[in-house]
């Protein structure tokens, strides 16, 4: 669902760090199905599970360094209760 996507979303989970280590592959995936488009697709960092804030293992530091590194937006929200879904979206 790659090819001639105008957007993707690379969502992590914030309680779970091995999931955002593996984001870098998938940032490679993306650009290589880009390469031939004269545009390639927006790109945005999703962490998602906000409301379990009290068990959070990837810090916003290295949310935001990852997203800066990669040239991606930036969301948190949480698929439970809604929290920045929409704001992710109509961004």
């Amino acid at each position: 669902y790659l090819y001639g996507a105008h957007a993707v979303l690379l969502v992590y989970d914030v309680t779970a760090p091995s999931t955002l280590d593996v984001l870098q592959d998938w940032v490679v995936v993306v650009r290589k199905a880009a390469r031939h488009h004269d545009r390639p697709p927006l790109m945005a960092l999703v962490a998602n599970k906000a409301d379990l804030e009290h068990i959070r293992q990837v810090k916003s530091e290295r949310h935001h360094r990852f997203a800066a590194d990669h040239n991606m937006l930036s969301y948190v929200m949480s698929a439970r209760t809604g929290e920045g879904v929409a704001l992710t979206f109509q961004k």
